[in-house]
């Protein structure tokens, strides 16, 4: 229970930080929400083939390596030998889903009440989310060398204090700038 309360509130920081982002949704144009929706769901397609997998891979052979007191191995793996590929994987999937994010919400979407217009927004909003692609990739494959090291408490603070509060100081932000031009603006 101590290694596992701290992973399920880490775990679920992105759940959070989407929930925000919905509220924030929720206040700006009817299709806000829908757009976002579908933006995030192409986004999580590339994370849970590659990012997921590969520190779900990556795992096991961490532990061994701490458990024996490699140093040495257990940084070398966790470091230099995933990130690098973690982010030739996820950097053309962030460009792939950039071009393609039109093509492909047209396709699937564009028919009964999903618009032209529709498809526009949230292409708009799949290539402002793909831009964090390669964070959210790394985040997956190298959460596992902490929880290997059965160190669950710092990628809580960093969820917590980096992202969450980051990510809602920052919205807010934008949101009030928002607010504040289309309430200057004439007619």
């Amino acid at each position: 229970m101590r290694l596992m309360l701290p992973t399920l509130f880490g775990s679920s920081v992105a759940q959070i930080n989407l929930l925000f982002d919905t509220v924030i949704a929720s206040l700006l144009v009817v299709g806000s929400q829908s757009w976002l929706s579908q933006a995030d769901r192409f986004l999580e397609l590339p994370l849970g083939v590659f990012g997921v997998a590969l520190g779900t891979v990556i795992l096991p052979s961490l532990s061994r390596h701490h458990v024996t007191t490699d140093t040495g191995r257990f940084l070398a793996r966790a470091g230099l030998g995933v990130a690098p590929l973690t982010l030739l994987i996820a950097v053309p999937a962030m460009f792939a889903l950039m071009l393609l994010a039109g093509p492909l919400v047209a396709t699937l979407f564009q028919h009964g009440h999903w618009t032209a217009h529709d498809t526009h927004m949230a292409t708009l909003s799949i290539t402002a989310l793909s831009f964090g692609l390669p964070a959210f990739a790394l985040v997956k494959v190298l959460l596992p060398a902490f929880y290997a090291r059965q160190d669950t408490r710092t990628p809580v603070r960093a969820a917590a204090v980096a992202s969450l509060l980051t990510n809602m100081v920052l919205k807010s932000v934008v949101f009030e700038a928002l607010l504040f031009e289309l309430w200057r603006r004439p007619g």
